[in-house]
């Protein structure tokens, strides 16, 4: 009897999780060539945190225009690095963004070949 609790616990709470997390992945969206037509620096737009800014346009037309997003906190200063290496390179840039609404977070930077 404990052992069927315990296991119904680990359902319920494998579910909640579950609900959580797949919402945040279902919209984040993979930007696989997007060309940067902007760089600058919010100070304390996050906290006490710097805030670094990439405006990029998307080769596959998600959207028309120029949008702003934000670096996460997670990539740092090597983030920026990367995003300015590409730039100064005239390289596009893989991005993986929360969301495609701008001043979305950017959670994944890659330069492209």
């Amino acid at each position: 009897m404990k052992l069927k609790k315990m296991s119904i616990s680990i359902v319920f709470i494998v579910t909640v999780l579950s609900l959580c997390i797949l919402p945040a992945i279902a919209n984040a969206y993979d930007c696989a060539a997007c060309t940067v037509t902007r760089l600058g620096m919010v100070p304390g737009s996050f906290g006490t945190e710097d805030g670094f800014m990439v405006q990029v346009d998307d080769a596959a037309d998600e959207w028309t225009g120029s949008r702003t997003f934000y670096l996460s906190d997670t990539l740092g200063k090597a983030g920026w690095a990367t995003v300015l290496t590409g730039y100064s390179l005239g390289k596009t840039l893989y991005l993986r963004l929360v969301d495609t609404t701008p001043g979305s977070l950017i959670t994944i930077v890659q330069i492209n070949d």
